[in-house]
């Protein structure tokens, strides 16, 4: 499902049409006029649980002045991020469109749009916060999800074997386990507390 797909409802003349001001806003970063929000799909507390994230308390400072976009050095290289965009779908209660987005895994936190922000926003912190809510949801892209089954397994990205330590030899350096038992450890009682703390089904 593409952005504005997220953005239309099911039945055409019942649309809401925001695209006046949503054109104001957004036209200069690249989105197409006449985007239109889904009412049934709003959730106005969203930007509450946004705001009740760490770093997020300040999603509700943004006017739209475009400082963050016009600097971001991923806007630069993909439109797919565009952070104002995503500061208004968080106050519009896009909630779903905003937490299956690919956009708020593209953030590289280079905090450029931290310093030039004049209302103090930390959008790297809302990103980190949007992150954070779609993780305990489940939603994760698939490369994220192995890096977080690499973490769990071994403690690192990268499996280290045999043939990594022949090469280390040669190079008259110490051999890395290839195993990691502790990090193993933690992993089932990190599960195992989960499951403890997950509310019975009634």
């Amino acid at each position: 499902m593409n952005q504005t797909d997220h953005f239309k409802r099911s039945s055409g003349s019942a649309d809401a049409d925001l695209s006046g001001r949503m054109n104001d806003i957004d036209n200069a970063s690249g989105v197409r006029p006449g985007i239109r929000i889904d009412l049934d799909a709003m959730d106005l507390r969203f930007a509450d649980e946004v705001a009740g994230e760490p770093g997020g308390d300040a999603v509700r400072r943004c006017f739209a002045c475009s400082t963050c976009t016009a600097g971001c050095s991923v806007r630069h290289v993909t439109d797919r991020f565009n952070p104002r965009r995503i500061l208004r779908m968080i106050m519009t209660g896009q909630r779903e469109a905003v937490l299956h987005s690919e956009a708020i895994w593209l953030c590289s936190s280079c905090h450029t749009c931290d310093e030039r922000c004049s209302q103090g926003v930390h959008i790297p912190a809302i990103i980190i916060a949007l992150r954070n809510i779609a993780a305990r949801e489940g939603i994760l892209p698939p490369g994220y999800e192995k890096q977080r089954q690499l973490l769990m397994s071994l403690g690192r990205l990268y499996e280290i074997d045999d043939f990594d330590n022949r090469k280390r030899d040669k190079s008259a350096l110490p051999a890395i386990v290839t195993s990691n038992a502790l990090i193993a450890g933690l992993a089932e009682s990190l599960a195992r507390d989960r499951a403890e703390k997950k509310p019975e089904a009634s």
